[in-house]
């Protein structure tokens, strides 16, 4: 069964928690070269985690990684600047479709009221956030932060073609009375408890970092070859020790209020045998066929 045919390539994207240390974050206005820093709490944080913001569009919550930026360069603005333009920000990503590059960008934009100045936003760990070295910009003419590269915390290869198989199992138990009787078996339905996504055509790009980082693989997959994030290496070492994944099928509305997704844990140990997960199918190393096996933990608003 294919659950993908209306959301592809877009989705599906396969988000995990990234645990992020004490994260100073420093906002600088450019006009004047003043500065603040706040910092973001250690925690666990979603790569992608979108929900509907009750207006017309989506925002990623503080429990994820754009989300929680957002929040802490807000605050930098309105508590500390004490910007005149009570900017409230969210937390967004996009698709971005461009000739040479394509990445699910993520960008903070001015929801309500408005920046006085530009402002200039870095962190110690830029990749982690899909940050440029030099920091991104709050512009205030558009009142967006866009982010060079993707963040972390997601895999999503941009793919037209992705197999969603389920395989059902009944629960089942006997019972036997103290009488010696007949024992009986009870049947309690069917259920979804395995889960095998399948990407036919991948391109090694959006599998591993040697391969990323050579242009001649990062430009037929359409990815920038120095951007280290939105590959299946990230998603298997991020998933490795059991953590839950969390599988997207379409974007967050007024009707999903959440993001539509599936989450579970990755089956047995990728990490240590990625021949469970891949096959060469281009038999030189370009392209690959992707399975992962996800014990279904439940839904929310998906199929």
């Amino acid at each position: 069964m294919a659950y993908f045919d209306q959301t592809t390539p877009e989705f599906p994207i396969c988000s995990w928690q990234i645990s992020l240390p004490l994260t100073a974050v420093t906002v600088e206005n450019v006009g004047t070269g003043i500065s603040f820093i706040r910092n973001i709490p250690a925690g666990d944080y979603w790569g992608y985690n979108p929900v509907w913001n009750g207006i017309e569009s989506v925002a990623n919550p503080i429990d994820s990684l754009i989300g929680i930026l957002a929040q802490t360069v807000e605050d930098i603005l309105n508590l500390d600047f004490a910007d005149p333009g009570l900017p409230q920000l969210v937390g967004k990503q996009n698709w971005v479709v461009n000739p040479g590059s394509t990445y699910l960008r993520p960008r903070i934009e001015v929801a309500a009221g408005f920046t006085s100045a530009d402002y200039l936003v870095t962190v110690p760990v830029p990749e982690v956030f899909g940050f440029s070295p030099t920091g991104e910009t709050l512009v205030q003419l558009t009142g967006l932060l866009n982010a060079t590269y993707n963040s972390s915390g997601y895999f999503s290869p941009y793919n037209e073609t992705v197999l969603d198989d389920r395989k059902n199992t009944r629960e089942i138990y006997q019972r036997e009375s103290s009488f010696a009787a007949p024992i009986s078996t009870n049947i309690w339905g069917v259920t979804k408890t395995r889960r095998v996504l399948s990407w036919p055509f991948v391109y090694a790009a959006y599998v591993y970092r040697y391969r990323r980082v050579l242009p001649v693989f990062a430009d037929a997959a359409k990815v920038l070859s120095d951007d280290p994030n939105n590959l299946l290496e990230n998603w298997i070492e991020g998933v490795a020790d059991g953590r839950v994944t969390r599988v997207f099928q379409d974007e967050a509305s007024a009707a999903s209020i959440a993001g539509e997704y599936r989450f579970g844990v990755v089956v047995g140990d990728p990490l240590r045998d990625t021949s469970a997960a891949l096959e060469d199918v281009s038999g030189n190393g370009q392209i690959f066929s992707t399975t992962i096996e996800i014990i279904d933990q439940g839904t929310v608003d998906a199929v």
